[in-house]
């Protein structure tokens, strides 16, 4: 029995393999096909030159200079969902570029009406200006609807998943510093304002984005359904136990996993672990305490436990992180 259960481990590794192996080819064919697509259609960026000069976003522009130039711009936004069961996306939907002028960091997405990305994760923390539309998410802040004048701040290493509403979504992606909070949404008075101030001046738009920050008081997330409310105590609670929240609730824990599945796109116990995982990254690559005394504050079992699991949510071990940083 105890050889039976040291070899799950084994087992899982050896069904996690395919699914990598697969993923990789699928992302270099995806990557020829698309090249090739581009080249014989030559395609244009629909989100040219001129989107951040008007407040309008008027949607003429250039052809990129290649097609190796057009497949880098729409694939360097195509995000990637965590885990080996996550299979690249080519979204003919989702655009982003960097305005012209050597002004870096701006960049503008949009989603089709009904389109959406069920799992995206990111490292860096950024600001998001919802120019048109609704943009829906649901993050470990909660779950938002996001309409033209928002501003959200998605902080250090979020996982997220989008949608748009009825009529599609565009936003400006500007970026932010380093942020360890959970995010904030803030209502901006004057998005045309904001949206010149960016295509003139990046510093000038920032300082006016913080100045929204500190005088606007920030949206709590909504709650849509009853869970939303154990979101809520798996925050306030890294160690709660599904079973014994499900029981209390008088729902069955299969019930309240399929309803927590469908809202935020992943179980309620990888969102526990993802929390408990992003805590330690966090002391990793802000602090020099000892990783075995990070892991003890932290939650896990040793250092192995959390190594694990900064592995398997970031890709890169704690060692690799600390050093890097």
């Amino acid at each position: 029995m105890a050889r039976s259960i040291a070899a799950i481990p084994f087992v899982i590794c050896l069904l996690q393999w395919p699914s990598q192996f697969a993923n990789f080819w699928l992302n270099r064919v995806a990557e020829r096909a698309l090249m090739v697509t581009t080249r014989m259609k030559g395609w244009r960026n629909p989100l040219a030159s001129q989107a951040l000069s008007s407040p309008n976003l008027s949607r003429g522009g250039q052809p990129p200079s290649s097609p190796r130039d057009t497949f880098r711009v729409r694939w360097r936004m195509t995000v990637q969902c965590i885990g080996p069961a996550c299979w690249p996306r080519a979204r003919p939907w989702q655009d982003a570029r960097t305005p012209p002028g050597g002004r870096n960091g701006l960049i503008v997405q949009r989603i089709a009406p009904g389109g959406g990305i069920a799992r995206a994760q990111s490292v860096e923390s950024v600001l998001l200006l919802v120019i048109d539309g609704q943009l829906e998410l649901s993050s470990y802040r909660g779950r938002e609807r996001l309409e033209r004048g928002t501003l959200s701040i998605r902080p250090t290493f979020d996982c997220r998943a989008l949608g748009a509403g009825a009529g599609g979504v565009v936003w400006l992606q500007l970026p932010w510093h380093r942020d360890w909070s959970l995010g904030a949404t803030h209502a901006v008075a004057n998005v045309d304002d904001l949206l010149l101030r960016a295509g003139h001046d990046l510093g000038d738009a920032l300082a006016e984005a913080e100045r929204v920050i500190a005088h606007t008081p920030s949206r709590p997330p909504l709650r849509l359904h009853w869970i939303d409310d154990l979101r809520t105590a798996i925050l306030a609670d890294p160690h709660l136990s599904i079973s014994v929240w499900a029981r209390t609730h008088h729902v069955s824990r299969e019930g309240a996993a399929r309803a927590f599945r469908a809202a935020y796109a992943v179980s309620p116990a990888r969102f526990r672990l993802e929390l408990r995982a992003r805590r330690a990254w966090a002391r990793i690559v802000s602090g020099d305490d000892p990783l075995s005394l990070i892991a003890l504050e932290t939650g896990f079992a040793d250092q192995s436990h959390m190594t694990r699991a900064v592995g398997w949510l970031t890709g890169r071990s704690p060692s690799a992180w600390r050093r890097s940083h």
